[in-house]
């Protein structure tokens, strides 16, 4: 579209989409980038552009998190899904994100296969947190039997620990 327009990129453009490709998970993409799509332009690299390409994983994986949860805050689930399915598919996708997914299901049907069949094919485990947000599902669609089930069951089964949340939401019933 900027050619179109008569525009040619500059390194903000460049830094912009830099950005959303890091925090997407898509370092090579954010390399070929700065590597061939900056020079083919004739575009140099800055500060800005250096620190985008330093920033830790951590650092990124806090940027998607925040991102998926503004997404789903203003009632964007399709896109949330497609980046938490660009995560997934980078190999980015943490257990933060799936938990902030989560608040996405429709129910403790879908929460389950998500915890039972996505985490685990991203090599990931559920934590307290994931299973806390299962448990207020189950006690919010008044299964209070299936809420002990996951506290009793697949809690100790995963290796995870209640807390005082747990335990809290618990007391609800």
């Amino acid at each position: 579209e900027m050619p179109a327009a008569g525009l040619k990129p500059n390194v903000v453009t460049f830094n912009t989409l830099l950005t959303e490709l890091m925090s997407e998970g898509d370092l090579a993409g954010a390399r070929r980038v700065v590597e061939e799509e900056m020079p083919a332009a004739g575009v140099e690299p800055n500060d800005q552009t250096l620190e985008v390409l330093n920033n830790s994983e951590h650092e990124f994986a806090k940027m998607q998190t925040r991102k998926l949860r503004r997404l789903l805050k203003a009632g964007k689930v399709a896109s949330a899904r497609a980046l938490m399915d660009k995560l997934k598919d980078t190999g980015k996708a943490d257990v933060v994100h799936f938990n902030v997914m989560l608040l996405a299901c429709e129910g403790s049907a879908e929460m389950r296969r998500v915890i039972e069949t996505e985490m685990p094919a991203a090599g990931l485990k559920p934590n307290v947190a994931t299973f806390n947000t299962l448990v207020t599902e189950l006690m919010s669609e008044g299964d209070l039997a299936g809420a002990l089930r996951v506290v009793e069951d697949d809690m100790p089964a995963a290796g995870v620990e209640p807390n005082d949340r747990t335990l809290n939401v618990l007391k609800k019933s």
